[in-house]
């Protein structure tokens, strides 16, 4: 990674945080639309295994810019009730509350209807963005009790060796309560528990110390290329001999293997993305880069109320898919292609508008981010 900032942002951060926006709509979009039985299982196993990835790089990325964000101001986030950490942690519940809102089914409601179990779990359930709400307030809390910088790295390092290793044991039948269940290991809907899945956010912030800490020249970089070249390749040996595989019954994102290999992976891609932009050199001057990645979460956002609400596309997208395909709801690689090309633009052109008209004024955003998910809410016990 390099160090070239753009009003105090590293630019190579904005950058990967972007591609990866757009590499997650693609495949939210082609997972839903796309006929995969006309494609051979290696192929869409394959498939699965890049698209992956991405979870893993905005989990590392968050690290990244906690970290570079914390250092600035090491002494304004320790202190328990400064302005600067109390604003902290509200985003920071932001994230758990919105992912929530965006598990929300009214056959939870009391009343009318019998509470659905499965339903519950589902509400219950982790999803990317209870885990990075979660993990960024733990390193929050940390910070309290370090006294520099360099301590948390170290603490975040023995944190997350413990949650790798001890995630294939947490995700094993253990008895657990469901909300702790939910919150720790893979599930039926939980997809990125804690264990193993906020490891790869800790590694993310001690990489941040670093980037920041070093002038990296091209030596360096070098270097910690190849670190991250060893690390997946070693994950992935692992992975394919089956060293850290324990029992096959526990889920195969859990072992340590899958975790060093897509840590690496991820490592590698950000890696990449600085060498490239390093030699183009003119995003930097590109002000609708910076302000996609500022505003990652209204894109996540936005392009899931475009696909999964009642406002959404894909019932247009399933009644096109009947009359095109023999399957339902399936359309072939350049159809789904089109349609998450239209998806993509519509969310990033959502995204730059709400940047544009609500930037200066936080206070009005969080009165229209909650106006527009009681709207949804509403619309789909109506629809019920």
């Amino acid at each position: 990674m390099t160090r070239r900032h753009t009003k105090g942002r590293l630019v190579d951060l904005d950058i990967a945080r972007v591609i990866t926006i757009i590499w997650m709509i693609f495949g939210h979009v082609l997972y839903e639309t796309l006929d995969k039985q006309a494609f051979s299982p290696i192929a869409i196993k394959r498939w699965y295994y890049f698209r992956g990835f991405t979870s893993v790089i905005f989990l590392v990325l968050s690290g990244l810019s906690f970290s570079i964000a914390t250092q600035k101001t090491w002494q304004a986030y320790r202190p328990w009730l400064s302005t600067q950490t109390k604003r902290r942690c509200r985003r920071f519940v932001y994230f758990l509350l919105i992912g929530y809102l965006l598990q929300f089914d009214p056959v939870t409601l009391p009343g009318g209807r019998t509470p659905n179990t499965d339903a519950l779990n589902r509400l219950l359930a982790f999803n990317i963005l209870h885990t990075i709400g979660l993990s960024l307030l733990l390193l929050q809390l940390m910070t309290r009790f370090c006294r520099s910088y360099r301590q948390l790295s170290v603490l975040i390092v023995i944190l997350s060796c413990a949650i790798v290793g001890f995630a294939p044991h947490v995700n094993s039948d253990i008895h657990l309560p469901a909300f702790l269940r939910s919150m720790l290991s893979k599930s039926t809907h939980t997809i990125f528990p804690l264990f193993p899945t906020a490891a790869y956010l800790f590694i993310g912030a001690v990489l941040g110390d670093i980037i920041i800490a070093n002038d990296l020249n091209r030596l360096r970089r070098l270097r910690l290329a190849l670190i991250a070249i060893t690390t997946f390749v070693i994950g992935y040996a692992m992975r394919y001999l089956g060293w850290w595989c324990y029992d096959p019954n526990i889920p195969s994102s859990a072992m340590p293997a899958y975790v060093i290999e897509h840590l690496g992976g991820a490592l590698l891609f950000l890696f990449g993305i600085s060498a490239v932009s390093r030699m183009i050199g003119t995003y930097s001057r590109s002000t609708w880069i910076r302000s996609i990645s500022q505003e990652s979460l209204s894109a996540y956002v936005f392009h899931l109320v475009l696909l999964y609400t009642p406002f959404g596309m894909l019932g247009p997208i399933s009644a096109i898919a009947r009359q095109v395909s023999v399957e339902n709801r399936s359309l072939g690689l350049g159809g789904s292609l089109i349609i998450a090309s239209v998806i993509c633009a519509a969310t990033l052109g959502f995204t730059l508008l709400w940047r544009q008209v609500f930037h200066a004024s936080h206070h009005l955003r969080r009165r229209i981010w909650f106006a527009w998910f009681a709207y949804i809410v509403a619309s789909s016990i109506m629809s019920r």
